[in-house]
């Protein structure tokens, strides 16, 4: 199990207001860049306790996901 990684600098300020609590207690912006990439790897644990992972590449027509959200979304509790 991977430990959760600290917070970097303390000089560093999280996000408020643009991402919901609590990720905004963990986002944090390093001298003004955000990154692109061309794969999204996503670990995972299936249903019989087996390691997996999924790929998605954003450059195909196969690149949409669904994710649980809080009710409070106002989407119904799915993105």
């Amino acid at each position: 199990m991977r430990e959760r990684a600290s917070p970097p600098e303390d000089n560093l300020e999280p996000l408020s207001g643009t991402i919901p609590s609590p990720l905004e207690e963990q986002v944090y912006i390093t001298a003004d860049r955000f990154y692109k990439h061309n794969l999204v790897r996503l670990n995972y644990t299936t249903y019989d306790v087996h390691q997996a992972q999924d790929i998605i590449n954003p450059s195909t027509s196969q690149c949409n996901i669904m994710l649980l959200a809080d009710h409070a979304s106002g989407m119904g509790g799915l993105l």
